[in-house]
């Protein structure tokens, strides 16, 4: 099966050699794509409600269709039969399902690298099809999203007392990576690279911790990552942000 996953991926890389430009339902066959992915599928979809719900809004399922994939107990079971009733259906179907996992990614973040990985691209018609988000884990991080588009928006000038774009006056800032005796082990080229899998003090990349002193940008650089995570900017799996300053801890009290 693992050969059959990149033999597909292989033949989609060379279409796209052939043409760059062209949506993935022009290069190769999105039923064929499923079904060679079949088990990393059931085993990635963890909720089937908002598919099912975005298949019954685009016309595409029947409430009997509906009433077939969710007879089963367990999810596995409802995501095969679900793969099943859309590779039935044909290409369009077929493709508008991966255009449900692909636009509401908050609800299937296991698939991002996925979706890189065979250069999925929806087509003009497919992405005028409505997609009912009817998750509640990704409506919460969409209302997250929404809630530090807003907060983050504008930086105050401490010497001029008045609020600028944050997009206008940031610059980028030099960050060194140092290692657990301080030394410096090279400079951090993006703010991507903050949030890399592979640590220095912690090998597992668990916790980052920033550090500098008293006006270099610690405040800035974290409104930055803020601000880009919420507009889906920033190279991360990060699936919640939630944003607090550590002094309100001293206002906690012991018992």
């Amino acid at each position: 099966m693992e050969e059959m996953r990149q033999e597909i991926v292989g033949e989609t890389q060379n279409f796209i050699n052939v043409n760059e430009q062209a949506p993935l339902i022009q290069r190769i066959s999105v039923i064929k794509i499923l079904n060679i992915n079949r088990e990393l599928l059931v085993s990635k979809i963890k909720n089937t409600q908002c598919i099912l719900d975005s298949l019954i809004k685009a016309e595409y399922f029947s409430n009997e269709d509906v009433e077939i994939a969710t007879q089963f107990p367990t999810q596995s079971d409802k995501v095969r039969k679900i793969l099943e009733l859309v590779a039935s259906k044909g290409e369009e179907v077929a493709e508008y399902f991966l255009f449900i996992l692909y636009q509401v990614s908050d609800a299937f973040v296991d698939l991002i690298p996925w979706f890189k990985e065979i250069h999925y691209q929806p087509s003009e018609q497919i992405k005028s099809k409505p997609v009912v988000n009817s998750d509640p884990v990704s409506q919460y991080i969409g209302k997250l999203r929404h809630e530090l588009i807003r907060d983050t928006k504008f930086m105050v000038s401490y010497a001029q007392k008045e609020e600028s774009m944050f997009e206008d006056v940031y610059a980028e800032t030099l960050i060194e990576l140092l290692d657990k005796n301080n030394d410096i082990l090279g400079n951090v080229t993006s703010t991507s690279d903050i949030f890399n899998e592979n640590g220095v003090i912690n090998e597992d990349a668990e916790t980052v911790f920033i550090t500098g002193d008293a006006g270099v940008g610690k405040s800035i650089l974290l409104q930055k990552l803020q601000n880009s995570w919420a507009k889906k900017e920033i190279g991360t799996d990060i699936k919640f942000l939630f944003r607090f300053r550590c002094r309100m801890f001293s206002t906690f009290k012991k018992e």
